[in-house]
């Protein structure tokens, strides 16, 4: 019996690492998400950028403004 009680904290930490993993991948999933569809609509836009979407990142070049 004693040696179901050591394991169960252990069991426990293992679980809620796991929970932790998981919502990581979820949050990081939207994120992926989001910055997909921000990048479509700038591109769709009429300003005539063509942003670059890196894992965390939305690069778009502005060019200079002419007269």
């Amino acid at each position: 019996m004693s040696e179901g009680l050591s394991q169960e904290p252990l069991v426990l930490k293992c679980e809620v690492k796991k929970l932790f993993h998981c919502r990581a991948n979820c949050e990081l999933e939207e994120h992926q998400q989001a910055l997909k569809e921000l990048e479509s609509a700038v591109f769709s836009s009429p300003l005539g950028l063509n942003p670059k979407a890196d894992s965390q990142h939305l690069i778009a070049a502005i060019p200079l403004i002419t007269s």
